[in-house]
């Protein structure tokens, strides 16, 4: 993963025992273990992390090795916060890597995929919400086969894309008032919102 936080490029990975490994530019490349009792007691990685900067703060996201959602939050020092099950917003376990994005730049969007192929989206206004937003949550498109991607551009809109257990394409976006539609992308257009 790759992110830009406080001027300096970050790239962060998971070694092979589960670490994750930032290593800072700030003229000089440093290195820094963000868990397993480097800078947080957070436990250890599975998968790709993901990452995003909101209102000074950095989150990097990752899936632990029992499907546990972390967050890993930079304020001035690091924090962890469990996102998934009895420690977050009390959703069920990971498969596949989450996704982040910053909604309008202000607030941290989390979407992954569970074992039914169910996306949830939870996000952070001070606390963590979640909402289930395929396979008869919010939207009635159908469940994923493969881990989510999201883009927030600046109109405040959230697309959320991933392929389902069909093999087809679909795109979920979420309007500034919180309302969620979904439409396939195989063959078909699919009409971007108006600013």
């Amino acid at each position: 993963m790759q992110s830009v936080f406080q001027g300096r490029r970050h790239l962060t990975y998971v070694d092979a025992a589960g670490a994750l490994q930032d290593l800072r530019f700030d003229g000089g490349w440093r290195s820094q273990r963000l868990n397993l009792g480097g800078l947080t007691l957070a436990p250890a990685a599975a998968g790709t992390p993901a990452g995003v900067a909101v209102g000074g703060n950095r989150h990097v996201v990752y899936r632990d090795c029992q499907g546990k959602l972390q967050d890993l939050r930079y304020d001035g020092s690091w924090h962890r916060q469990g996102l998934t099950g009895d420690e977050g917003a009390g959703t069920p376990q990971a498969v596949g890597n989450p996704s982040v994005v910053a909604l309008g730049g202000q607030t941290p969007h989390v979407v992954y995929r569970d074992a039914a192929g169910t996306l949830h989206d939870l996000w952070y206004d001070g606390a963590w919400h979640a909402q289930q937003v395929n396979n008869g949550g919010v939207t009635a498109a159908p469940p994923a086969a493969s881990d989510p991607s999201t883009l927030a551009p600046p109109s405040h809109w959230l697309f959320v894309a991933y392929s389902d257990i069909h093999g087809n394409a679909q795109l979920l976006s979420r309007a500034p008032d919180g309302k969620w539609q979904a439409a396939p992308l195989n063959g078909e257009t699919f009409p971007l919102p108006n600013r």
